[in-house]
């Protein structure tokens, strides 16, 4: 009998898969075309693998953020940061009113569900990605994706909109 992940390795070459997931450009059409389409939200400036120093403002505890694990073929995390600001915007754009807190929140965990689904499904129609549900995640997580090393199984991107920054990663295990 086989698994589903055999059946998919099959499929779709993992390495393949790997390189098409850190594809920066990848990720930039996935998370540009969600803010764009949902949330009336174009990038001015987008920033690939940025040193820390390119984040102004740095993430804080003021920040908003959110990140998921996926499974498949491949198996990762993606994650989602931004501006308090900019985060009230992206909920004001798909509530249609001033959004509560709470309201803030949850947008950015979907924003992150649907970026990574986004992502993932433009791979390979034939190979099947499980999303685990999008939680927030603290500053220790985000000081460890947004330090200036650069991985081969990680990918980040800054994204400067009027309202404010959004960083967005993508890493796979090894």
């Amino acid at each position: 009998m086989t698994t589903l992940a055999s059946d998919q390795a099959s499929v779709a070459d993992q390495a393949t898969l790997a390189a098409g997931i850190l594809e920066p450009a990848r990720l930039e059409h996935a998370l540009t075309d969600v803010l764009e389409a949902m949330f009336f939200c174009p990038a001015d400036e987008v920033l690939v693998n940025p040193a820390p120093v390119d984040w102004s403002p740095p993430p804080s505890a003021s920040s908003h953020s959110s990140c998921l694990h996926f499974n498949g073929p491949v198996n990762g995390v993606f994650g989602i940061a931004c501006s308090t600001t900019l985060a009230r915007s992206l909920a004001e754009s798909f509530h249609g009113e001033t959004p509560s807190s709470e309201e803030v929140s949850a947008v950015l965990l979907e924003l992150s569900n649907i970026v990574c689904g986004n992502h993932l499904s433009q791979l390979d129609a034939r190979v099947v990605f499980c999303l685990e549900s999008p939680r927030p995640f603290r500053a220790p997580e985000w000081q460890e994706f947004s330090g200036s090393d650069t991985q081969p199984n990680r990918t980040r991107l800054a994204l400067r909109t009027e309202e404010g920054w959004i960083g967005a990663w993508i890493e796979i295990a090894v």
